[in-house]
């Protein structure tokens, strides 16, 4: 059954709350919104990552074409 994601997200922010506070490891309640803030980014990227790890290799990709193409991007954008 999969995880609703607001409800771990919740979990997750009540928890780290918890123990911040308990153990007394922050003094206002803006840094441990700050430190919940970086954690949630590194989860998030961790999660992509690990995404990106399990897709797999891709047979088909031209990293020279690849290249190409951002440059002939970026020249009509300017």
């Amino acid at each position: 059954m999969k995880r609703n994601p607001s409800t771990s997200l919740v979990n997750h922010s009540d928890d780290f709350i918890e123990n911040n506070f308990s153990e007394k490891r922050s003094e206002k309640i803006n840094e441990v919104r700050n430190r919940f803030g970086e954690e949630n980014k590194l989860l998030i990227l961790k999660r992509l990552v690990q995404e990106g790890i399990d897709s797999g290799l891709s047979l088909n990709f031209n990293s020279k074409n690849y290249l190409d193409s951002l440059k002939a991007k970026r020249k009509r954008i300017k």
